[in-house]
C-alpha cells in the first residue's frame, strides 16, 4: 500500500525545479566559501536559538551531528532557564544553545526526541493547536500565505495530544504557535487575543502544565507581527517569552519578549552551521 504521509524529506519536499536547484547550489557555494571566515567561538557570553520544523527519517543523522556541533561550542539550556538568565542582573555566565521546533510535526517525537534525550537537550516545541486537534492549520483569509505543511508535495503527520504529553514527560517544553497558525499582523487585537488565549488554554488542558512561551508564525518583526503591540499582548496573557525569526545571538540583558532565532534544516552541513552562527 502506498504511504499517504511523508517519512523522508525528499518525499515531503519533492524534487526541486532545475532553476531552484541551480539557485540553491549557487547559494550553498557562497555560504561554503564564507563559512571558512566565520568565527562561531569569539563570543564568550550569549545564547543562540537554533530552530527547526522537522526531523524526517533521512535527517536523523544530520540532526545528531548538529547537536554535537552545538555541544562542542556551548551548553544546552531550556527556555525557562533562558528567561531566568535574561532577567537576572549581571552576565549570563557562558555560551548556550536553546533548541526549538515550530509547527508540531509528528517526526519531532519519533525522530527528534530520542536524539534530544541522548544529548540532554531540553527543547521547546511550539504548537499550532488546530493541527494537534486534527485539523489543518489555517491562515488569515486576506493573505495567500500557506502553512509549511500545506506547501509540501506529500503531507507530513502532526503530533497528537498523547504525543505532546510524551514530549512534556520527557523533559521538553510545550509552547504556543497560535491556534490556527495565523499571521498576527493581519488580525485585530480581539482576534489576536483569541488566537493566543485559545492555544494557551488548550495546551494547558491537554498537557497539564503551564504554557508560558510563544512563537509568532513566520516571525518577522514589523512584517508578521507588530513588535510594539504583540509581545506586550502575549505578556498580558501570561506568556514569559516571545520568539521571532530574526537571526542572531541574544546577549545578557536581552529581552525575553523578542527572542532572535536562526532557522536550520537538519540536513545542513557543518559549514552552514558555522556560517549562520558567526557573530555579526
Amino acid at each position: 500500500m502506498r504511504r499517504t504521509s511523508a517519512r523522508t524529506y525528499h518525499e515531503w519536499k519533492g524534487r526541486s525545479a532545475p532553476k531552484d536547484w541551480l539557485r540553491s547550489s549557487a547559494r550553498s557555494a557562497v555560504i561554503w566559501t564564507r563559512s571558512w571566515f566565520a568565527l562561531t567561538n569569539r563570543i564568550e557570553e550569549c545564547i543562540w536559538f537554533p530552530y527547526y520544523h522537522h526531523v524526517f527519517d533521512d535527517e536523523r543523522a544530520g540532526f545528531d551531528r548538529h547537536l554535537r556541533f552545538f555541544r562542542q561550542r556551548g551548553d544546552f539550556i531550556s527556555l525557562d532557564r533562558v528567561v531566568e538568565l535574561l532577567t537576572q542582573r549581571g552576565g549570563i555566565g557562558g555560551r548556550y544553545f536553546c533548541v526549538t521546533f515550530d509547527d508540531g510535526f509528528q517526526n519531532c517525537v519519533t525522530n527528534a526526541l530520542p536524539i534530544l534525550v541522548q544529548h540532554k537537550c531540553p527543547a521547546t516545541f511550539y504548537l499550532p493547536t488546530a493541527a494537534i486537534d486534527g485539523g489543518a492549520p489555517t491562515t488569515a483569509a486576506s493573505t495567500p500565505r500557506r502553512s509549511l505543511a500545506a506547501a509540501a508535495r506529500m503531507p507530513a503527520d502532526h503530533l497528537d495530544w498523547q504525543e505532546c504529553r510524551f514530549l512534556s514527560e520527557a523533559g521538553m517544553v510545550i509552547g504556543s504557535h497560535t491556534h490556527s497558525h495565523v499571521c498576527l499582523a493581519e488580525l485585530d487585537e480581539a482576534a489576536a487575543t483569541q488566537e493566543l488565549t485559545l492555544s494557551k488554554q488548550r495546551i494547558e488542558a491537554e498537557v497539564g502544565r503551564p504554557c508560558v512561551h510563544f512563537a509568532a508564525p513566520w516571525g518577522r518583526p514589523s512584517v508578521d507581527f507588530d513588535p510594539q503591540t504583540h509581545p506586550a499582548l502575549a505578556r498580558r496573557l501570561g506568556y514569559h517569552s516571545f520568539a521571532t525569526t530574526q537571526r542572531g545571538p541574544t546577549f545578557a540583558g536581552g529581552n525575553p519578549g523578542h527572542l532572535r532565532r536562526d532557522h536550520f534544516l537538519a540536513s545542513w552541513g557543518d559549514y552552514q552551521l558555522r556560517y549562520f552562527l558567526a557573530a555579526a
